[in-house]
């Protein structure tokens, strides 16, 4: 999967350098987004709260577990911290410890026009209803709701997988993320829990407004090299297939 930030930063390229010849003959919208908040957890210098048994740090492989899969011993970032979140990295959560246990991110301000969405990837193992109950929340201003949580059968991750929420509806300013592990009542499975990596909060892409007639002179920008700009602009669609002599231009603009 392609890095959003880079991804982001190679649209940008193109659209801050006005290159409107280049997307034109590439059949390119020119897009931009935002990312409202990224952690790597490479550190915890975002200042995330860590309740009972969470972690942040090195992924640790975790002996055999009883029930489920084990820790990852490596996380998803493509860097060399090896830093997640998660709960008691390199063991499994205590079963008779009831209660639950917290990851809540810090304030990220979400007034902000527009679709926004939450993603993370996970690696997560754990018991069902009703004895524990596992729940991603966000807080909407005023209450946490609840976006995802476990049902009545066994969680067992093997591999970092991602997942995505629209949260525009629970936009705010003093938006945040939690992330719960509860144990509900005696006679849960040990397992491993919780693993997090690359939390992403952002808008949605939108279309740069065409720019003014004026400014689409020159033979390569005809009437049908017009239209198909307005096109591809409507559909704001990412993938597109560039013509063989425009892959350099591409390339050179950082476009992805």
């Amino acid at each position: 999967m392609r890095n959003p930030i880079r991804r982001g930063l190679g649209r940008l390229a193109l659209c801050q350098a006005k290159l409107f010849t280049a997307m034109v003959l590439l059949g390119a919208p020119c897009l931009q987004g935002a990312v409202l908040f990224s952690e790597t957890f490479a550190n915890n210098n975002a200042g995330w709260t860590l309740g009972t048994e969470w972690q942040i740090g090195p992924a640790v492989a975790s002996p055999p577990a009883g029930v489920g899969n084990e820790d990852p011993g490596i996380d998803h970032t493509p860097t060399a911290d090896n830093g997640i979140a998660g709960t008691v990295i390199g063991g499994p959560i205590n079963p008779n410890n009831l209660g639950i246990r917290l990851l809540t991110s810090p304030v990220i301000n979400l007034a902000v026009p527009g679709t926004v969405t939450l993603s993370f990837w996970r690696w997560l193992n754990s018991d069902h209803l009703p004895w524990v109950r596992s729940t991603v929340e966000v807080f909407d201003g005023s209450n946490w709701v609840t976006i995802f949580a476990n049902g009545p059968v066994l969680i067992q991750d093997a591999a970092w997988t991602q997942f995505s929420y629209d949260v525009s509806a629970y936009k705010n300013a003093d938006f945040r993320v939690r992330f719960g592990y509860a144990v509900l009542q005696a006679g849960a499975f040990e397992v491993s829990g919780w693993n997090l990596d690359d939390v992403l909060v952002e808008s949605a892409d939108t279309a740069v407004p065409e720019p003014a007639a004026g400014l689409l002179t020159g033979a390569a920008l005809s009437a049908l090299a017009l239209r198909r700009w307005r096109r591809r602009a409507a559909q704001a669609r990412l993938g597109v297939t560039a013509p063989p002599n425009a892959a350099n231009v591409a390339a050179s603009a950082g476009f992805p």
